[in-house]
């Protein structure tokens, strides 16, 4: 026999032929046939091809000659470039082993056609080429073709491509089949052609039905799944392609794969109808898009699966977004652009309002950035507690509309800002704290909106400013407090607004006695002022008392500015128009912030506050007058050292018996922090109800402000004026609980990481003192190393599964655990080192880098 000295030897050669025989031809029109066979597995894996024909010979009896030619071809070769066994025989058909001496054989073999393979099924019958693919499914059964006496060996051969191209690739290192067999012969090859079916064999009708048996689960599920493909619309050269491509060898007795494949090519379909039906899985998209099978689905379906993705606002799924958002929106974006638009107003409008940049880029690169601002400027509800989305929108148009001065580009922006008024405002604010330019462009865009609307900017914004009346604080005050906390906010920043808060505060005694909620919103607002005029600071904090608030500026306005800051106090404090309401508020506020009033802290301070509180009261009522002197002499009886007060010392003393201190129980106030002893034993510096107070007081106001959709830095800055923060206790207490406590109500992990590390950098900046600052990096050091020991230590005590085994521990785990060792070991080099840790974050809870899009930009 002769043969090449490839992988397989002469011996070997014989061994393939004589395993997979179709047996000895039954008639002259048996040949020519081709049997196709397999050797080797897994990596090793070779398909075989075996041409019989006849010679035209004779034997020494008289009988007819027939010649076998093998080709083996190795697997790897055909998974790269898929072939067609037909393709493969025009190819192989006229060579000769004995023609090629001992070198393997190199051919070309066209690539699979399922174009071809398709045109092949309708004409061979596409039911029986089904049902013949579902029944070699059948464990341990071959499948034999009957009543095609009459056919060519290449019709034969085409059927087979035809049957075999419904399976998975792989498959195929463990196929074999044959253009014709001897019905009369037992042998190995599952698919065949013969006059009739052995008794163990299936039999199936030329062009006929292969009558798929009921009781067989596997086989009749591949049919109804290529069905459903089939009738969902998919193309059979399609599907044919798909399974060409799942080249992993497989075997027969392993059929549930074959199932599976066509599920996954089903899948992406599936779950589009479940996203339809408002019951889709992210899990599911996730895959879809992870492995490409989004490019199986219809255009108007990969839009919908990615417009499901982008409807989740997750951060995870932003780099998915980004790969393929522009794949997918190719040739109509229109629905992925509202998509985008649904996403970013939903985040955006919120009570805990979330940065939607990301969304703004997207769309910007599909051409459609005013058609999105339009889109998000609208607010799906009239609600005044979503000033995050207020603000979002204001920065947002600032940045890309105004600051470009690309503003004729944005007409459909403009439309839909006429119909949010509060956005007109809130924009407006952001221009008069941007740069002159830029607001007068900013005005000159918006100028066809709403004239009364325009109307009290434009007076306090002009080159020559005049103040509005309160008429026209009222009309504004139409379309919502927004808009009124927005002329505030846009006169403070152009340094105007002392032509503001007469008619404003004319326009809020009309309002008679406010609900809880509205002096809570305006005491905050008035409070995020802050004017550079020490008098329009002093009027603020009248306006805070007015509002059942508490002055913000009194004890942090320098020494200088006293004057100043005090005729602005005293002057907005004795405006006739406050109606009796506001005026009780003002009376019981003050009163109560000088009886509270802890001296020890505000050393040098006391003889100020007494001359404001006696120029109080040189036109008060005798009984008010009386209130707030006897709130003073309470504080001042309390306070351990007057010294840098002597004016106050002096007052005190010839006050302290004619209007003798209240004898309702107070708290006793600890030594001050200059003369408190350091060490465990330190008493604290206040007794715990008033520090649980303190603490409780700035972390809930710091929660509302996040809820409001307020930035950190302006809460901050807040409770730096007001030295708010006493103590490095209550500093430790305030900057933990902010951080569970923002997480508890909704926030990022990231967000709550960012406001907490931001208030300790504050802290430690001294801006609640620098005796405050030690402390606080005293108590610091102490309780962390403590909490970061036990923490692992614990961690590792949950972990222990014995001394015989590892601890355990998820990839996850031992990732996060090395990135602690890493900071740690950065914090232990630079505690010898200049330079600071403030820039770099963890990423067990940081997530990105500092530029990362969804970072949000309230910090």
């Amino acid at each position: 026999m002769a043969a090449s000295r490839g992988r397989f030897q002469p011996a070997q050669f014989k061994e393939i032929i004589a395993r997979f025989t179709p047996g000895t031809p039954d008639s002259p029109e048996a040949l020519p046939r081709v049997t196709l066979s397999w050797v080797g597995a897994n990596d090793d894996a070779h398909l075989g091809l075996a041409i019989q024909t006849w010679t035209g010979d004779k034997d020494g009896v008289g009988r007819d000659i027939a010649e076998t030619r093998y080709f083996c071809v190795p697997y790897r070769q055909l998974n790269e470039h898929a072939v067609s066994y037909a393709g493969l025989y025009e190819a192989l058909k006229d060579l000769s082993p004995r023609d090629h001496g001992s070198q393997p054989i190199r051919v070309d073999v066209p690539e699979l056609d399922p174009g071809r393979l398709v045109a092949d099924m309708a004409a061979l019958g596409e039911q029986t080429v089904r049902e013949t693919a579902a029944l070699l499914l059948i464990p341990r059964r071959a499948v034999c073709v009957v009543r095609a006496d009459q056919t060519k060996l290449l019709e034969r051969l085409r059927f087979l491509d035809a049957v075999i191209s419904l399976l998975p690739y792989g498959y195929r290192t463990r196929f074999t089949a044959s253009t014709w067999t001897n019905s009369a012969t037992r042998h190995r090859i599952r698919l065949s052609f013969a006059r009739r079916a052995r008794d163990e064999a299936h039999p199936v009708i030329w062009r006929g039905s292969g009558h798929v048996p009921h009781d067989e689960e596997i086989a009749g599920v591949h049919l109804e799944r290529l069905s459903a493909l089939l009738t969902g619309g998919k193309e059979p050269s399609w599907i044919i392609d798909r399974l060409a491509a799942d080249i992993e060898p497989r075997r027969f007795e392993d059929p549930t794969h074959a199932v599976q494949a066509l599920e996954r090519l089903e899948r992406p379909r599936l779950v589009v109808e479940r996203i339809r039906a408002n019951d889709g899985d992210p899990g599911e998209v996730r895959e879809l898009l992870d492995s490409g099978q989004i490019m199986d689905l219809e255009p108007d379906d990969r839009r919908k699966a990615l417009g499901y993705l982008i409807g989740l606002g997750e951060h995870e799924d932003f780099p998915r977004i980004e790969h393929w958002l522009p794949i997918i929106a190719k040739g109509d974006p229109a629905l992925l652009v509202d998509s985008l638009i649904d996403t970013a107003k939903r985040l955006l409008w919120a009570p805990s309002s979330r940065r939607v940049r990301p969304y703004l880029v997207w769309a910007e690169r599909l051409g459609r950035t005013d058609r999105f601002l339009a889109g998000v400027i609208l607010s799906p509800a009239r609600r005044e507690d979503l000033e995050g989305g207020l603000y979002g929108v204001a920065e947002m148009l600032y940045e890309e509309v105004i600051a470009t001065g690309q503003t004729s580009e944005y007409g459909q922006s403009l439309v839909a800002l006429s119909q949010n008024p509060a956005a007109v405002c809130e924009l407006i604010a952001r221009l008069a704290e941007g740069r002159a330019p830029h607001l007068r462009a900013g005005l000159d865009w918006l100028t066809p909106v709403r004239p009364e609307l325009m109307r009290p900017f434009h007076l306090v914004l002009a080159r020559s400013p005049r103040a509005p009346s309160r008429g026209d604080i009222e009309i504004l005050a139409g379309y919502g407090r927004n808009c009124v906390r927005a002329l505030l906010g846009a006169a403070c920043h152009r340094r105007r607004l002392h032509l503001v808060l007469q008619p404003f505060i004319e326009w809020l005694n009309t309002r008679g006695n406010l609900k809880p909620d509205e002096q809570s919103y305006w005491a905050e607002r008035l409070g995020d002022l802050n004017p550079d005029d020490p008098a329009m600071r002093g009027a603020l904090d009248v306006l805070r008392l007015a509002t059942a608030a508490l002055p913000s500026a009194m004890m942090n306005v320098a020494t200088r500015d006293w004057t100043h800051y005090a005729d602005g106090f005293v002057n907005h404090w004795e405006i006739e128009v406050w109606n009796p309401d506001n005026r009780a508020h003002m009376l019981s506020g003050m009163s109560s912030y000088l009886r509270r009033m802890r001296w020890q802290i505000h050393s040098g301070r006391a003889d100020d506050v007494l001359s404001l509180t006696e120029r109080l009261t040189e036109h008060a009522a005798p009984q008010d007058a009386v209130r707030l002197i006897q709130a003073l002499v309470t504080s001042l009886s309390e306070a351990p050292d007057l010294t840098s007060d002597p004016d106050a010392r002096d007052w005190l003393d010839r006050m302290r018996g004619q209007y003798p201190p209240e004898t309702a129980p107070r708290t006793k106030v600890m030594e001050p922090p200059s003369v408190r002893p350091h060490g465990p034993t330190a008493p604290p510096l206040y007794p715990p109800a008033q520090l649980e107070d303190e603490v409780e007081t700035i972390v809930g106001r710091c929660i509302a402000a996040f809820h409001h959709g307020r930035r950190c830095d302006g809460v901050l800055d807040g409770l730096a004026r007001t030295q708010a923060i006493t103590s490095e206790t209550s500093a430790l207490r305030i900057v933990g609980r902010l951080y569970d406590g923002l997480i508890t109500f909704g926030a990022q992990r990231e967000v709550a990481y960012d406001w907490a590390m931001a208030l300790a950098g504050r802290v430690m900046r001294g801006e609640f003192g620098q005796e405050v600052a030690a402390g606080f990096h005293r108590e610091v050091r102490r309780s962390s190393l403590f909490e970061v020991m036990f923490r692992i230590n614990l961690l590792a005590t949950v972990a222990d599964r014995g001394a015989e085994r590892p601890l355990d521990l998820t990839d996850d785990d031992r990732r996060h655990l090395k990135e602690i060792r890493d900071h740690t070991d950065l914090m232990v080099k630079k505690s010898t080192q200049t330079g600071s840790l403030w820039a770099r974050r963890p990423s067990i809870l940081r997530r990105g880098d500092a530029d990362d899009p969804e970072r949000d930009d309230r910090i």
